[in-house]
């Protein structure tokens, strides 16, 4: 039976001189076949993903790697704990919905949650205890992580050649693959970095190097050397993480539920100050909100300002005021000492407030926000920063709960879990879809249609199915029937050589299968939009109030 990497190998008294087999190995010992599969990944990747359309690449690189991770510990005999599989899910799945959407948030969101799960996964991969690491933990964990990925790949080979020199001096060698692998791994790279300055250096060799790779019908070229390179970092870092997430003596145990993570060095007396001045500074600001945004538009109109440009106003500094807010608190949190129930108290009373009147300002960005989109209407910005907010709300709420139930410990959970919720609700929002409905419906109802956002490029296919949807509902006025239907009809023109003959299986997105599909459906409907195509400049027009694209100069 094959000893762990976690158990401890205890010499007798009574051993002898000669070297005793090594029981305890911190390293990896199937270290040759997961380069290789690691490097396979890293091949297959380039060739799905280079110069190609994204689709579903990334859906495919995330369940690969699972699958990898999965392997890789199969092969080193370990057990995976159910929570590590657990957490393998909401990974798979936020890669996977990346297939069904093009908006730019919410595939970020997708990708970010993914990436976060991952780290969480290389972490705590045999030990399972990622659902009660604290925060200061996983960013002390993500360092070390990054660090395993530069020193990983040369520790591993270090450490199985060690391993095989000592199982070696007990019994006999059966065989030297592995060794060979090991050796033919360091000595590739090594060999494309030297025949490439050479290259460099003598004309001569480079023509030779050129003809026997044009006999073997390979091209050298500035994108095959970029490929080769890319692949190469690929394995290189990969494997280094991966051997972090398979060594057992790299996986601590989380702190004990009541200790604290950090020793605190504030005392309650600086905190008190901190906190109370912010409480005076935020409820003087709360006070103004009360008489010039929450008493109505007569007050705002006094002072000068319209709706529109007291809304556009301080927006975005409102939202950094909420975040920094958190953040300062929760740094409190962490480092004030709180001796007694009384300091314990008054930490909460002044802590929640403190959060209940940042809940205000964000309510009153909020109204902003949603006076700006009632005068201009919707775009992706304001549509994003609307549900962002409700999550940061979320968050300042969440704080405050754990701050009574002195439940701290768990915030590093509540912002895995508030991501994944983020992330999934932009997906099953559908921005762009709801950006068409909502400038459609505003339209409807008397107010110009923004036909140059609907037209470009800054929206994406997942608005398309929306679009289609008013373009046969009969709900229209004729004139603005014909001003959608340019506007389709401009899009059609825009995306259709870039995707629709040119198709590879890994760069189908199902936003544009749907939104091909509906092209092809309403190819007749769409014939009497014309469109003029011109070769320079880019942009859109709109003489008489039609919808002209115009085209960048073709390459």
């Amino acid at each position: 039976m094959e000893t762990q990497a976690s158990d401890i190998h205890e010499e007798s008294p009574s051993s002898s001189a000669v070297p005793q087999p090594v029981e305890h190995w911190e390293g990896l010992r199937k270290t040759g076949w997961i380069i290789l599969l690691v490097l396979a990944v890293g091949i297959f990747m380039d060739r799905i993903t280079f110069n190609r359309l994204l689709g579903a690449q990334w859906a495919i690189f995330v369940n690969l790697l699972l699958l990898v991770v999965f392997i890789a510990a199969k092969l080193e005999h370990h057990t995976i704990p159910w929570r590590s599989y657990l957490l393998a899910v909401p990974i798979s799945l936020t890669a996977i919905l990346t297939y069904f959407r093009l908006e730019p948030y919410t595939l970020m969101a997708l990708v970010v949650f993914s990436l976060v799960g991952l780290v969480y996964m290389a972490i705590s991969l045999l030990n399972g205890q990622w659902m009660v690491y604290r925060l200061g933990e996983v960013i002390t964990q993500g360092l070390r992580l990054i660090g395993s990925a530069f020193i990983g790949l040369p520790a591993a080979l270090i450490q199985s050649s060690h391993h095989e020199e000592n199982e070696n001096m007990q019994k006999k060698p059966k065989g030297n693959g592995l060794a060979i692998l090991r050796g033919i791994l360091i000595a590739i790279p090594l060999l494309i970095i030297f025949t490439l300055l050479f290259a460099q250096a003598d004309p001569i060799f480079s023509e030779r190097l050129a003809s026997t790779f044009a006999w073997l019908r390979i091209e050298i070229t500035d994108e095959v050397v970029a490929q080769v390179v890319l692949v190469l970092l690929f394995t290189y870092f990969g494997f280094g993480a991966l051997w972090h997430a398979l060594t057992k003596t790299q996986q601590p145990q989380p702190v004990e539920p009541d200790q604290p993570l950090v020793r605190p060095f504030l005392g309650m007396t600086e905190s008190t100050i901190i906190l109370a001045s912010l409480i005076v500074l935020f409820g003087a600001f709360v006070l103004v909100q009360v008489r010039y945004f929450f008493g109505g538009g007569a007050n705002i109109s006094a002072e000068g300002y319209t709706y529109a440009e007291y809304a556009r106003r301080g927006f975005f500094e409102l939202v950094v005021v909420a975040l920094f807010t958190w953040l300062v608190h929760y740094g409190l949190s962490s480092f004030t000492r709180r001796e007694s129930r009384r300091e314990r108290t008054t930490f909460t009373l002044l802590g929640g407030l403190l959060l209940l009147l940042t809940g205000v300002i964000l309510v009153s960005a909020f109204q902003r926000l949603s006076l700006y989109e009632a005068a201009y209407g919707f775009t992706r910005d304001r549509l994003v920063a609307h549900i962002f907010m409700i999550f940061i709300g979320l968050a300042l709420a969440i704080s405050i709960i754990l701050e009574v139930t002195r439940g701290l410990k768990h915030m590093a959970l509540s912002l895995l879990l508030g991501l994944l919720a983020f992330s999934l609700t932009l997906t099953f929002v559908n921005v762009d879809a709801t950006i068409a409905r909502q400038n459609l419906e505003h339209a409807i109802v008397g107010h110009p249609l923004d036909a140059a956002y609907l037209a470009g490029m800054t929206i994406s296919e997942d608005a398309v199915p929306e679009l289609f949807r008013y373009f046969d509902s009969g709900k229209l006025s004729p004139e603005l029937h014909d001003e959608l239907g340019n506007v389709i009809s401009c899009r059609k023109a825009r995306y259709w050589d870039r995707w629709a003959y040119d198709r590879f299986w890994a760069s189908e997105h199902a936003s544009r299968a749907k939104a091909l599909e509906l092209y092809q459906a309403h190819k007749q409907a769409l014939d009497p939009f014309a469109l003029i195509r011109y070769q320079e400049g880019s942009g859109y027009d709109f003489p008489d109030g039609r919808v002209i694209c115009v085209y960048p100069p073709e390459e």
